[in-house]
């Protein structure tokens, strides 16, 4: 059988295999995986930047497009967020701005449209 070894972790109590060690440097896989979170997390706030989106911005249709376009996820990146909620904006529009608002949505439902493929069900 092979000898375990004790995680060079300060206060870890853990023993792990010789293989182990070589692969982490001596620490258990907790220990050595909440090491490399620490490494990450220091890394994102160290490199993270701020975005404001609505920056001269001050069109309510405008504002209304960038709040509701999809963004993917970056840790690296903070945005800034609208003072106001969507519904406080959609509140304020006026007649013509709620027009504007309803011909664009009606765009990107007609592009989503022809986007995909309708689905026929055969019986």
């Amino acid at each position: 059988m092979t000898e375990r070894i004790p995680c060079k972790t300060e206060g870890c109590s853990a023993t792990i295999l010789p293989t182990t060690a070589a692969k982490t440097g001596g620490t258990c896989m907790p220990c050595h995986q909440e090491q490399e979170r620490q490494k990450r997390q220091a890394y994102i706030e160290q490199h993270r930047r701020t975005v404001n989106l609505y920056e001269g911005l001050t069109d309510p249709v405008d504002i209304l497009k960038v709040m509701h376009a999809p963004r993917k996820y970056d840790p690296l990146i903070q945005y800034v967020p609208y003072p106001l909620s969507r519904e406080q904006v959609y509140v304020s529009l006026t007649a013509e701005e709620a027009g504007r608002m309803l011909k664009y949505a009606l765009e990107l439902l007609a592009r989503a449209m022809r986007a995909k493929p309708t689905i026929s069900y055969c019986r």
